[in-house]
């Protein structure tokens, strides 16, 4: 890799790397192995291990196997960030759910689950890690946006111990290996910073918007009843599917829930998800894993793609 040179004393400057941070814990610290595992994660079918915990999901699920129905072109996708034994199938039926598309640039967006100051980070880092690949940062269209707003912040910190973007970014390594990523990280911000967030966006992707992926890192419910997690989770994803953005926005991470509602409701406000139909691949909670556990989570995958 040949680097860039700055100051008068022809200085080398490294590239910046945000290591991985979760390997091992919620994913296989080695490269082989974990790519074995995300292989048959995303080799099941969408029903295999799933529970689908709503009526019109399994209703659109028939339909699409019997060939009534057809997804057309996937623009946006939520997926859940617990550990591979845990949400991995969940997350796997929302990355299935592009196919073969190969994206040029992925929109990673989550909300911090630390107490930072009120901002929209993005990352000063020219690559992610992820066992068996560093994942190129797009730091062209990081710059058009810090440029665009006072309020976005080149910061890495919130970056460092922050676990939802890099579940994703294994999947990204696994499925789309050629392309960049723009990591994103809000932290207490209002719903009017959010639509500037994506109304930005929007104006600095014009030309490649087809070829860009918006993809949403969201845990769903959080509650000591498994039952009433599930059921939770179901209600907040009808609100999806209904389009009903003030639902979700009302979620706003009460009691760690939802952790990615203000992101959810200000993409459904904005222009990127004009035309597109949202679609529940899957539900479940972590009970299903891990039955001994005090807390259960819910999970779910959405897409948001071209009807057809």
């Amino acid at each position: 890799m040949k680097y860039s040179e700055r100051s008068k004393n022809k200085e080398i400057l490294k590239p910046k790397c945000r290591d991985a941070l979760l390997q091992g814990l919620f994913y296989p610290a080695d490269a082989q192995e974990l790519n074995e595992k995300l292989g048959r994660l995303l080799a099941q079918k969408t029903s295999d291990g799933v529970e689908p915990g709503l009526a019109e999901w399994a209703e659109n699920k028939t339909r699409i196997q019997t060939g009534e129905v057809r997804q057309g072109h996937v623009h946006a996708i939520i997926s859940p960030h617990g550990s591979l034994d845990y949400s991995g199938n969940i997350a796997a039926a929302a990355w299935q759910s592009i196919g073969a598309t190969q994206f040029d640039t992925v929109v990673l967006l989550g909300a911090s689950h630390r107490a930072y100051e009120p901002g929209v980070f993005l990352s000063e880092s020219d690559f992610f890690s992820v066992p068996g690949k560093d994942v190129p940062v797009d730091r062209v269209l990081t710059r058009d946006l810090v440029l665009s707003n006072t309020e976005f912040l080149e910061n890495d910190i919130p970056h460092l111990e922050e676990q939802g973007l890099e579940m994703q970014l294994v999947f990204i390594a696994k499925l789309l290996p050629d392309c960049k990523i723009l990591p994103v990280i809000v932290s207490d911000v209002s719903s009017l910073m959010i639509d500037q967030l994506y109304a930005n966006l929007y104006f600095s992707l014009q030309g490649r918007l087809d070829s860009t992926l918006i993809v949403i890192s969201s845990n769903m419910a959080v509650n000591t009843d498994a039952v009433a997690c599930e059921k939770d989770t179901e209600v907040f994803v009808q609100s999806i599917l209904a389009g009903d953005d003030e639902a979700i926005d009302k979620q706003d991470n009460r009691d760690s829930s939802f952790c990615g509602s203000k992101l959810i409701a200000g993409f459904m406000r904005s222009r990127f998800s004009s035309g597109l139909q949202a679609s529940c691949l899957g539900i479940s909670t972590s009970a299903s894993f891990a039955g001994g556990e005090d807390t259960a989570v819910g999970y779910a995958a959405v897409c948001f793609g071209d009807e057809l």
